[in-house]
Order: structure tokens, then C-alpha cells, then sequence
């Protein structure tokens, strides 16, 4: 009888307590893959198991495992959420240079504009009579046909230029928004510049330098 109470007495292993090591270990390495859950269970089963153990009076055994799980699941947990960070910003900066990318390409569509209401400006000797008309100027625009990031370009009296963005799914945020270009004097040479007051394209996709 003696016996049999001490085989009875001997302390079982905590299955939870292991789940939660193992857990913990997997989550410091495939944590983020998993959006933060396989760590959040091993702290979960952490603090459960050893919760068990002090109760158990010395029947269960595996505290070191218990702490070791909350301990690893902690830290796959921050590691995770760091990740996830740094992806998203990484994966923000990507589109913000596609859409930053797409907008100087439409930049560049439009120099022949440029141009020829720079040609104009120049013979006028002012910008207060350009032609409107496009064919009429030497440039052939379909705006039923346009570039694939452009919806239509138009411009004034003025020789303003105003691009209106099409719905293109790279240009994002940007899609239908509009560029305004301005012509300005500068040492005797026409010279182009962004309106920002007038675009309402985001100042973050538009080049950041003075004059195109």
C-alpha cells in the first residue's frame, strides 16, 4: 500500500505547459505569419498551466515550461507586431512610389504641350492669347483615346495646362485627381512649374522640384 501511494504521489508533466513552450518558441519564428495568434496562445496556455501547477500541491509539474512559454510568447508577440509594422510601411512606401512613378510618366506624356505653348508664349511675346485647340498647334490628342494615366489635358488662354488623372487602379488615391502646370518667366526663358495651390494631387506623389 505504501508503494502504490508513492507511485501515486509522483508528479504528472503539465501537457499545457509544454504546448506553451513549444508555442512560444514557434511563434518568435512564424509569429507574424500568423498575425500574432500563435504567440497570444502560448501566453494564453502560460498563464493557464501555471496557474494549474501551484494548484496541483505538487501533483503536476512543468512551471519552468509554464514561464518559459509566457516569457517566448511575449516576445513573439512584440516581435510580431514589429513585423507587421515594418511590412506595412514597407508595402505603404511601395505604392506611394508606383503612384510617384505614374505621375512623372504623365509629366513627361506632356512636354510636347509644353512646348508647343512654350513656342507660342515665345512668338507672342505673352501669355495672354494662346490657341486652345491642340491640332491647331501641332498636337495630335485623342482625349477619347488617351495615355493610359490620363483622362484628358486641356488648356487655357493662359497656356495653363490641367491634366485630369484617369481611374488607373496604380494610380490609387490619386485616380481622377488633376495637375495643374503653369508656365512662369524666369531669366528671359519660359519655364514650367506645379501649381500645388490648383492640384489637388497629393503633394507627396508631385516631384519635389521647383520646375519641371
Amino acid at each position: 500500500m505504501k508503494f502504490m501511494n508513492q507511485v501515486n504521489s509522483v508528479p504528472k508533466s503539465n501537457g499545457m505547459a509544454t504546448t506553451s513552450m513549444v508555442l512560444g518558441i514557434l511563434g518568435i519564428f512564424f509569429g507574424w505569419a500568423t498575425l500574432g495568434i500563435l504567440p497570444l496562445v502560448a501566453v494564453i496556455l502560460g498563464h493557464k498551466s501555471r496557474g494549474r501547477i501551484k494548484r496541483s500541491h505538487g501533483q503536476l509539474q512543468g512551471e519552468g515550461k509554464a514561464i518559459a512559454g509566457i516569457v517566448t510568447g511575449y516576445v513573439s508577440l512584440f516581435l510580431s507586431i514589429v513585423v507587421a509594422a515594418m511590412m506595412f510601411i514597407a508595402v505603404t512606401a511601395f505604392h506611394e512610389y508606383i503612384v510617384r512613378a505614374s505621375v512623372s510618366e504623365i509629366l513627361i506624356v506632356t512636354a510636347p504641350h509644353r512646348v508647343a505653348i512654350t513656342e507660342q508664349i515665345t512668338d507672342l511675346d505673352n501669355a495672354g492669347s494662346i490657341n486652345t485647340d491642340p491640332a491647331s498647334i501641332g498636337i495630335n490628342i485623342d482625349n477619347d483615346r488617351p495615355p493610359r494615366f490620363i483622362d484628358k489635358i486641356s488648356y487655357d488662354r493662359y497656356g495653363v495646362i490641367t491634366i485630369v488623372l484617369s481611374r488607373h487602379s496604380k494610380l490609387r488615391d490619386a485616380a481622377g485627381k488633376i495637375v495643374v502646370l503653369v508656365p512662369v518667366k524666369s531669366s528671359g526663358d519660359i519655364k514650367w512649374k506645379i501649381d500645388r495651390s490648383r492640384s489637388t494631387v497629393a503633394d507627396r506623389y508631385l516631384p519635389r522640384r521647383q520646375y519641371l
